[in-house]
């Protein structure tokens, strides 16, 4: 089977609350529950000082997590402009026997992905998005499906992929 990629700003904005690493956003949950939790306990303590800053922190951190994946997106979109001199990379993927093949119709370069690489499929209004393992990401514009496609779309990620976690946006 062989889809239509593509990377722009819509893309990146809808898929925004993805772009951070799981494991790195829970880490900052986790510090920011603990700074919380600390400030409780010291405000309990009469340490009203020392509270103050614990909530300062863990808002400071919350807040932080949010900016970064705007930071992100300017980051990515600032690459593909000085790449690609446009607001937008396109190209096609392959699902072959062993390997998806992700193919850049800017530069004509192939990439070759073991299906065993692939950990999270994330579907989105317009958008599904593959993640590996090291949660670099692939993008599919889901115009480009009939309702036949589609199910054949998934289908086949059900075949080749049958470890990979499904996360669906409502």
């Amino acid at each position: 089977m062989e889809i239509h990629t593509l990377l722009n700003e819509d893309a990146l904005h809808e898929l925004r609350k993805h772009l951070i690493n799981p494991g790195n956003k829970k880490v900052i949950y986790i510090i920011c529950v603990l700074f919380l939790f600390l400030s409780i306990c010291s405000f309990i303590l009469s340490i009203y000082y020392l509270a103050m800053i614990f909530l300062i922190g863990a808002v400071i951190l919350y807040c932080e997590l949010t900016m970064i994946s705007k930071k992100l997106i300017k980051k990515v979109m600032r690459q593909i402009s000085e790449t690609y001199g446009s607001t937008a990379v396109e190209g096609k993927i392959i699902f072959d026997d062993d390997d998806l093949k992700i193919f850049n119709q800017k530069t004509k370069g192939e990439l070759c992905l073991s299906y065993s690489v692939m950990k999270t499929l994330v579907e989105t209004k317009n958008y599904y998005a593959l993640f590996t393992k090291e949660h670099q990401m692939t993008l599919i514009d889901k115009q480009q499906f009939t309702v036949q496609t589609k199910k054949q779309f998934l289908q086949l990620i059900d075949k080749k992929m049958p470890a990979i976690k499904k996360q669906i946006e409502k």
